[in-house]
């Protein structure tokens, strides 16, 4: 992850094809619709702060489903763990959720 005093976390190319490499981006794609009406009701972020920190709660939550069988197999054939990807997962849902709030601009 990369960051700067004026700007928030986001993905380096490295978390991009991690992401990638692993499915998690596939899976991503397939349920973000619902991820975002998840954060909206549990949590209702009022800033985007709030918004990448709800957003790895959401997403802390959702390792346990069905969906994520295959991105849990991934990780344990080779050695890794969730949170090695919890917070670039959480950015990409961060980022998602902004798109569509505009209105979140604090």
């Amino acid at each position: 992850m990369s960051n700067s005093a004026n700007s928030p976390l986001g993905l380096t190319t490295y978390d991009s094809e991690k992401l990638h490499k692993s499915g998690l981006t596939n899976i991503f794609q397939q349920i973000k619709d619902d991820l975002v009406v998840r954060l909206e009701k549990k949590y209702s972020p009022k800033t985007k702060y709030d918004t990448q920190i709800w957003a790895m709660a959401i997403m802390n939550e959702a390792i346990d489903e069905e969906k994520f069988n295959s991105f849990k197999k991934y990780l344990f054939e080779n050695g890794k763990s969730w949170e090695q990807f919890l917070t670039p997962a959480s950015i990409l849902l961060r980022d998602y959720y902004l798109e569509k709030h505009k209105e979140i601009t604090d």
